[in-house]
C-alpha cells in the first residue's frame, strides 16, 4: 500500500469519525444568553428538565465577564423539574453590570447522583434541558424580556476548557457553596 492510500484512509477514518461523534451528541446540550443591566435590576435564570430523558439532569452554568470565567454552578433536575436562579445572587461570583452564560446540560454520575459544574465531558452530554432568562434591555425594573437560551453544538474542547478552568479554580482553593436553590457553585474571582 501506498502512501498516499494510507493518507486517504487515516483521512477517511478521521471524518467519519468526526460525524460519528458529532452526531452522537445531543443538539440542544449547550445553551447561551446575556444577563444585562445587572447595576439596575437583576436577571432570573429557568431551567426545566423537559423529561425527554427518564433520568435526572444536571444543569451546569458557567457566567463570563468578557472572556473571563466568573463563576460556575450546576443544579440537579428530575424529569420535570424546574429550577430558578438569581444572576445576582445565586449565579455571580462578583458585581458585574452585564454577563453571559453558558449552560451545558450532563447526566450526574452513576456512583454520585449529585451535579458538578467540573465533572461534564462530551460522553455525558445529555438532551432534555430548556432554558430562558429575564432580564432588563433598558435601565428599568417595570418591564424585563423573557428570552430562550440560544442552542450550539458543544465541542470537544470548548466543554474541556470551560469545564477545565471551573476544576482548575475548584482545586486551587475557589470559594464553593450551596446556593439558595440547592445548587452546587464554585466562585471563580474575588
Amino acid at each position: 500500500m501506498t502512501l498516499a492510500k494510507i493518507k486517504n484512509i487515516v483521512l477517511a477514518v478521521a471524518a467519519l469519525f468526526i460525524a460519528i461523534s458529532a452526531y452522537g451528541q445531543p443538539s440542544d446540550s449547550l445553551q447561551t444568553a446575556t444577563a444585562t443591566n445587572l447595576d439596575y435590576a437583576d436577571s432570573f435564570v429557568y431551567f426545566v428538565d423537559s423529561g425527554a430523558s427518564p433520568t435526572n439532569i444536571c444543569a451546569n452554568a458557567y457566567v463570563f465577564a468578557g472572556p473571563t470565567l466568573i463563576s460556575c454552578c450546576s443544579c440537579l433536575l428530575t424529569p420535570n423539574g424546574l429550577t430558578s436562579q438569581s444572576v445576582i445572587n445565586d449565579l455571580l461570583a462578583a458585581p458585574n453590570s452585564s454577563v453571559s452564560i453558558k449552560v451545558l446540560s450532563s447526566t450526574p454520575a452513576i456512583t454520585n447522583p449529585k451535579c458538578d459544574p467540573t465533572t461534564p465531558t462530551i460522553g455525558t452530554l445529555s438532551t432534555g434541558l430548556r432554558s430562558w432568562i429575564v432580564t432588563f434591555d433598558t435601565p428599568s425594573p417595570s418591564g424585563g424580556t423573557e428570552k430562550v437560551f440560544q442552542l450550539s453544538m458543544p465541542s470537544a474542547s470548548d466543554l474541556n476548557s470551560t469545564a477545565g478552568v471551573c476544576k482548575t479554580a475548584q482545586t486551587h482553593g475557589a470559594h464553593s457553596f450551596t446556593n439558595s436553590q440547592g445548587c452546587l457553585c464554585y466562585q471563580t474571582v474575588t
